[in-house]
């Protein structure tokens, strides 16, 4: 493996309630929104595989959820 200029996905790590820390992928051209710390959030979109007892996870985006 060598390191590229090339950007193939961004990621960021979301608190769940009762799981922890789940990192959660999304397209390398996605633009983050600015988001409140600790904000309640939706994914758009996401899927998640179990390997080898790790749970992968990615979605299209994030929106504020609406309370």
């Amino acid at each position: 493996n060598q390191r590229t200029e090339n950007i193939v996905a961004k990621a960021l790590d979301f608190y769940v309630e009762g799981m922890g820390v789940q990192r959660v992928k999304f397209p390398a051209d996605y633009q983050l929104l600015k988001i409140p710390d600790m904000a309640i959030v939706k994914l758009i979109n996401p899927t998640a595989v179990v390997y080898r007892g790790n749970v992968y996870v990615k979605a299209d985006g994030i929106e504020l959820a609406k309370n």
